[in-house]
């Protein structure tokens, strides 16, 4: 599998007709969407996925939870025969119009192998924290992918936003770890999306006795950063080269990084 192929859902779990998609909602951005990585035909933390979507549906009153739920299992149906070891899917729900299902796209690729490590620039779009949809992943995605262009032609990965109150987010496709002064720290949810890998990672370090401290992280406190790795769901957990030039201690070294890395690979292996 090399292009995009898409198949289309109702609300209920039907597969339906591109015709009946609700346009206006489409055209409005009104909706919200998942990125999943599949492993031959099985899901990697689906469970966590459709909870985050369900969450992000109803705040925004796309769709109710049991629709979700039954767009998640049709989903599972339609890929359970895919034999590529990475597939990355798209689940995007919008809202019926006026008052009929919503529906669902679903975008289907050949997901690359993460990349090994990757640098981050900084960019100037401030993320607003009374923004209502910060913390979902709204359709309405222009920003970020304005972000990520802007990243990419100037050579980095893509780069970390900061808040209209100096502290860092996230970037415009990952969450962020760093390693400050000895402690690992990620932002707090602020405006930031709540990454299912974000929150494994969490899950993982406690099991693993490895304390990661949410908080608040200026920008000024990039410069007393030594390593630090993204996440996301898709490339899972990759080391920062750089942020903003500056060239970091490879994460690959640290070692609560690299007992993370291990056991985020042995959740690859299960799901396989």
């Amino acid at each position: 599998m090399t292009e995009n192929c898409f198949f289309f859902l109702s609300g209920s779990g039907e597969s339906i007709d591109p015709s009946e998609l609700p346009f206006d909602s489409i055209c409005l951005g009104r909706g919200a969407f998942e990125t999943m990585l599949f492993t031959r035909g099985k899901p990697v933390l689906l469970r966590e996925h459709e909870e985050r979507l369900a969450a992000s549906c109803v705040s925004l009153s796309i769709a109710a939870r049991p629709q979700i739920a039954a767009i998640m299992r049709a989903l599972v149906r339609h890929l359970a025969e895919e034999a590529s070891l990475r597939t990355r899917v798209r689940l995007s729900v919008f809202a019926g119009v006026p008052s009929n299902l919503p529906a669902a796209v679903v975008s289907v690729s050949e997901a690359p192998p993460p990349p090994p490590a990757v640098s981050l620039g900084i960019s100037s779009v401030l993320r607003s924290p009374s923004d209502p949809t910060a913390m979902h992943k709204s359709a309405a995605y222009l920003q970020n992918l304005l972000i990520r262009k802007a990243a990419l032609e100037r050579g980095d990965y893509d780069d970390l936003i900061v808040d209209t109150q100096g502290n860092v987010a996230e970037t415009s496709t990952a969450n962020i770890f760093l390693f400050c002064a000895g402690k690992l720290v990620t932002p707090s949810l602020a405006c930031i999306l709540p990454g299912i890998v974000r929150n494994w990672v969490l899950s993982a370090s406690h099991s693993l006795g490895i304390t990661v401290l949410e908080q608040p992280v200026a920008r000024d406190e990039l410069a007393a950063c030594t390593s630090a790795f993204v996440t996301n769901s898709i490339i899972g957990l990759v080391p920062i080269s750089a942020i903003a030039g500056r060239p970091l201690v490879p994460a690959s070294s640290v070692p609560e990084f690299s007992a993370l890395s291990s056991s985020y690979a042995a959740l690859l292996q299960e799901s396989a």
